[in-house]
């Protein structure tokens, strides 16, 4: 039955995970810039910070970006193909109870799992520490960090608001889907190539049109702002559009009897249906805008570090020790919106 009846019906599932999988490779850049693997996202960065050639990093930038237009085209079309059925939410399915040696065989992947996973990562980081003789760690980053993760998940939070609501007022308009198709290459964008491709838009239009402004390219983090809300307000809107989705169309019915219309009706009636989507969100992008870091990387204000950064530093010259700290900080920062989370979650089941 699996290999002869749910692999062939999941097979569009399984198309799109390996894109998925395929996406995030691409955009990977701490892994193979430790490993001194030359890939896309490393030829970038060193043609942008180290020849200080930003034609070079913009060509570049084109070729992966086509790369991804592919993989972003072929996933739309296996989405297209996906075909579903909803079944009675009152179907009651028992768990198989495993014995003997199956129930062993699950038990142990479970634990294998989670020591491979968090344990044994979590305990060597620990010794790394420990056997380090000294080192100085300014934990002004932590508070960077912190910031950043905040001001990006409340400008993701009011640019997924504002385009749901006009999605959910205006759903037959053409433009407003094709915004939200836009919305989601963004995300599947890397970050050294969104770097590449905000800064180039940005100083294109602060040129053109307010030339004075153009100390803000490098003097704040309008440019890292930017690019972060281009990356992760695909998640808001997703997320806000399948909670959408589930708020009955009676509700908006007795509102516009009842008088009650237009923004009026969405900020009174579908907004407080919202709010746990919306806590759940802003804790998934908190946790993406700390870990990530090409695109921090590329446009922070000088000075201006954080985790991720202090760990790509100090394991670039190998100082494993001294980038150890900083780890177990971010992992610690990192856990405590997954809690809350993972709390939510329990108490909705």
């Amino acid at each position: 039955m699996f290999f002869f009846v749910v692999l062939p019906i999941a097979r569009p599932w399984l198309y799109g995970a390996l894109i998925i999988v395929s996406l995030e490779v691409l955009a990977d850049f701490g892994t193979v810039s430790i490993f001194s693997i030359e890939t896309f996202t490393t030829a970038i960065y060193k043609a942008w910070t180290g020849f200080f050639s930003i034609a070079t990093a913009r060509q570049l930038a084109s070729l992966l970006l086509l790369a991804i237009l592919v993989f972003f085209l072929l996933a739309e079309f296996f989405q297209s193909r996906r075909r579903y059925e909803v079944h009675d939410s009152a179907t009651v399915f028992r768990p198989v109870v495993l014995r003997g040696w199956a129930k062993v065989a699950a038990l142990a992947f479970s634990v294998a799992l989670a020591l491979c996973a968090t344990v044994l990562p979590v305990a060597v980081l620990v010794l790394l520490v420990i056997e380090a003789e000294s080192f100085v760690f300014d934990h002004t980053v932590l508070l960077n960090s912190a910031i950043i993760a905040v001001a990006a998940a409340a400008v993701a939070t009011v640019l997924g608001v504002l385009l749901n609501f006009s999605r959910y007022m205006l759903a037959s308009t053409r433009l407003i889907k094709i915004m939200g198709r836009l919305l989601l290459f963004g995300y599947a964008v890397p970050g050294s190539v969104l770097a590449v491709s905000v800064f180039t838009f940005l100083h294109y239009i602060l040129s053109s049109f307010f030339p004075a402004a153009l100390p803000l390219l490098n003097g704040s983090l309008l440019v890292l702002l930017f690019g972060l809300a281009v990356r992760y307000t695909a998640i808001f809107t997703l997320n806000l559009d399948r909670a959408l989705h589930r708020v009955p169309k009676l509700f908006a019915d007795v509102s516009n009897t009842l008088g009650r219309a237009g923004f009026a009706m969405f900020r009174r009636v579908h907004l407080p249906l919202l709010l746990p989507a919306l806590l759940y969100t802003f804790l998934i992008v908190m946790i993406e805008v700390l870990k990530e870091m090409p695109l921090t990387l590329m446009t922070r204000p000088f000075g201006w570090d954080t985790l991720a950064v202090s760990i790509f530093e100090f394991t670039s010259e190998g100082m494993w020790g001294q980038a150890a700290y900083p780890s177990l900080l971010l992992v610690a920062v990192g856990t405590v919106p997954v809690y809350f989370f993972s709390a939510s979650l329990q108490e909705r089941c």
